[in-house]
């Protein structure tokens, strides 16, 4: 095998598998291939020339599969082909030339299918091909130049229903053809109606024929009947049935048992819907279910008095309980009447003695009534019948007295209350105990006073309102005055701090005491001491910014009005300065040397501590903001300086792409070698910029796809054009990378 490309490949084979031999050359992305094989699968020899991108091909094959030998040349992307086969399928041998774009080709077959040869040349795009059979089908030879092969379709093996029909069409054909189906029917169309295979031979005016079967299957349509609506008595159940034995069924669409059967049991009302379906064939069919309840209906309770009669369901009862009757409803189901009988007592009841004190009165029988007897009344029961109730009432002596009106006097005096003799026991606000058992109570505080007296079983009761009047003490607002001024005080001039008083008579006749408090403030001289700064800078006295030192005075008025000296004393240090120069810019791989001056004590860089943050120089070599704190004695300096680290730039440029044999223009020489080339420039901050660029050669391509052999007075399509001449041939072409790609083929 030669110029062989991307291909699982097979050769010839022995008997059982491969036997014998399998050439192939200058084939092209094949994906399997199978040479001839011995009994069983094929055998001899499979020879096949310049096949490009063929999926699948098999060779002649012995009985069973195919025999003998099978060539094929310069077949350009069959999907499939299949040589002439032995009894069983094929045999003898099977030659094809120039065939392109084949799908499936069948050869000639021996007994049972097709038998001796078939030869086909220069057939271009077949779909498929049949040859001619053996006994049973086809005999005898063809040899087919030019595709002679009909594609006929009638289409996917299908399923209907019963009561459907299908028409097969066996298409048309320029000039004609004629038809021969299965029952030897020969229309172009045929019309189905039941299960079974179909299949049509055609045959046109030019004498190519074609065939193709179809599997047809008619499914029965099932009827379903579940009766008319139906009713019945609660405690009742009926049985649906769907019909249609072997059906698959589907109640009220629940795919689960009991919904799955041919029947199903109902005992309550609804509407019950089943599909039955032999494949895709189905009925439907729905029934209402009403199940009558049997009806309990309470009537109204017959209610009578103790010795009297009621007619219930046509007889008189006297004594209290259930009744029950049943009668036939308009659905034909029982229907219970129930009713109560409630049977009253009448009562004679004597409510007893009520007990009242003289003067008091008491509700009996509806009247209040002051007078001892016995009351009696004839009254209707809540539940109708009659009832006599009596009461007898019964007056008792009582104590009466009287605390007087309402009173009032000033604190520090008192009254004392008098409930009166007589009484067989006394006591004031609830107390216990000596005051409160006492006839008299005395009172010196405001409030609500009563007392309850007991004679015998009778109690009475009296209050008064007792209103103690207090000596009112009024805390006047404070007077404030400066040391050595004076204030006016309940009509005397007063210096001297303290709280005074004055008694007036209030609108109780109760005195009335006025209370002032004198505050007699000091003045202050204060001392707030020195402040001191540093030389340049400034402090805030007295509400200045002072820089000169001395002492400084200020008069203020304290937080009592009264007059305040303050002084205080500044005194200026001397101090040093600090210089950093102006902001400054290096470039990459550069530093500078930051000097903060000599004559400091300490020194502090970036806040960092120990060295080299407390040196007087500082080293830089990266951006940033750069600060220094310098301190002499008491006093510090500080400056900042702001340094720029220009980077050194590198800038990659487009690629530069070549074929081989050229060059390119890159930074000022001509390059024909592939590889990186680097130029330095200075950029506008006075820093390297660097530019890169790569360089790509790309191949340029020549590939000989070999020798296709053809017979004399054949053609082949060779770079675009059929050819007859031997020798060789050249295409120039463009590869993916714009490159020239020379191919030859001979």
């Amino acid at each position: 095998m030669v110029a062989q490309n991307n291909a699982i490949f097979n050769g010839g084979s022995k008997d059982g598998y491969d036997k014998g031999c399998y050439t192939q050359a200058s084939n092209l992305n094949t994906t399997l291939s199978q040479g001839g094989n011995g009994d069983g699968h094929s055998k001899d020899c499979y020879t096949q020339t310049t096949n490009l991108n063929m999926t699948m091909s098999a060779g002649g094959s012995g009985d069973g599969h195919s025999k003998d030998c099978y060539t094929q040349t310069s077949n350009l992307n069959m999907t499939m082909s299949a040589g002439g086969s032995g009894d069983g399928h094929s045999k003898d041998c099977y030659t094809q030339t120039s065939n392109l774009n084949m799908t499936m080709s069948a050869g000639g077959s021996g007994d049972g299918h097709s038998k001796d040869c078939y030869t086909q040349a220069s057939n271009l795009n077949t779909i498929f091909s049949g040859g001619v059979g053996g006994d049973g089908q086809l005999n005898g030879c063809a040899n087919e130049p030019l595709g002679c092969f009909l594609a006929i379709n009638l289409g996917n093996d299908t399923t209907f229903c019963d009561g459907q029909t299908l028409t097969l069409n066996a298409g048309v054909f320029p000039g004609g053809a004629t038809y021969e189906w299965q029952d030897s029917s020969s229309a172009q169309t045929f019309l189905v109606d039941t299960t079974g295979i179909y299949y049509v031979f055609v045959t046109d005016t030019a004498g190519c024929t074609g065939i193709d079967s179809i599997v047809i299957t008619v499914n029965p349509m099932p009827t379903v009947d579940l009766g008319n609506d139906t009713a019945f008595c609660a405690g009742n159940n009926i049985i649906l049935n769907a019909g249609n034995t072997g059906a698959t069924y589907l109640w009220q669409n629940t795919a689960t048992p009991p919904f799955q059967n041919q029947t199903l049991t109902v005992n309550t009302t609804g509407i019950y819907f089943v599909t039955a379906s032999f494949g895709t064939c189905s009925d439907t069919d729905s029934i209402t279910v009403t199940v009558n309840p049997i009806v309990t209906t309470n009537l109204p309770d017959s209610i009578i008095c103790q010795g009297d009669s009621a007619l219930i369901f046509g007889v008189y009862q006297t004594v209290a309980g259930t009744y029950r009757d049943t009668v036939l409803a308009s659905t034909g189901c029982d229907s219970i009447l129930v009713q109560q009988l409630i049977v009253n007592p009448t009562y004679n009841q004597n409510l007893g003695t009520v007990s009242i004190c003289n003067g008091d009165s008491a509700l009996i029988l509806g009247n209040y009534e002051t007078v001892a007897g016995v009351y009696s009344d004839t009254l209707t029961s809540i539940n109708g019948c009659d009832s006599i109730v009596t009461q007898t009432l019964n007056v008792n002596p009582s104590h009466l007295f009287n605390l007087g009106n309402d009173t009032a006097f000033c604190a520090g005096s008192s009254i004392t209350l008098d409930a009166g003799a007589g009484a067989g026991s006394y006591q004031w606000m609830n107390g216990i105990g000596f005051p409160y058992n006492q006839q008299t109570y005395t009172v010196n505080a405001t409030g609500t006073y009563y007392v309850v007296a007991t004679l015998g079983a009778c109690t009475t009761s009296d209050t008064i309102n007792v209103t103690v009047n207090p000596i009112v003490t009024t805390n006047l607002t404070n007077e404030t005055v400066c040391q050595g001024d004076s204030a006016l005080i309940f009509g005397t001039y007063q210096t001297i701090a303290g709280t005074y008083y004055d008694t007036l008579t209030a609108s109780t006749n109760c005195d009335s005491i006025l209370v002032k408090q004198l505050i007699v403030n000091p003045a202050y001289n204060q001392n707030l001491g020195t402040v001191s700064i540093c030389a340049g800078d400034s402090a805030l006295i007295f509400g200045n910014y002072e820089t000169i030192a001395g002492v400084y005075y200020d008069s203020t008025t304290t937080v009592n009005g009264c007059d305040s000296i303050t002084e205080q004393t500044l005194a200026v240090l001397t101090n040093t300065s600090v210089s950093l120069g102006n902001d400054t810019a290096i470039c990459q791989g550069q530093s500078v040397v930051l000097n903060a001056g000599a004559g400091g004590s300490t020194y502090q860089w970036m806040g960092g501590i120990g060295f080299p943050y407390n040196q007087q120089t500082f080293t830089v070599n990266t951006t940033g903001s750069y600060y220094v704190e310098v301190t002499t004695g008491t006093c510090y300096a500080t400056d900042t300086i702001n340094v720029t680290i220009n980077p050194n730039q590198s800038t990659n440029l487009v690629d530069s792409i070549v074929c081989q044999g050229d060059s390119a223009l890159i930074f000022g020489t001509y390059q024909s070698i592939a590889g990186i080339y680097y130029d330095t420039l200075t950029t506008y901050l006075s820093c390297d910029s660097i530019l890169v660029q790569q360089l790509i050669v790309n191949p340029t391509y020549n590939q000989n796809l070999g020798t296709v052999s053809i017979c004399a007075g054949d053609s082949v399509l060779i770079f675009g054009n059929y050819q007859t001449i031997p020798g060789t041939y050249i295409d120039t072409l463009q590869s993916i990378n714009g490159c020239d790609s020379i191919i030859s083929q001979t």
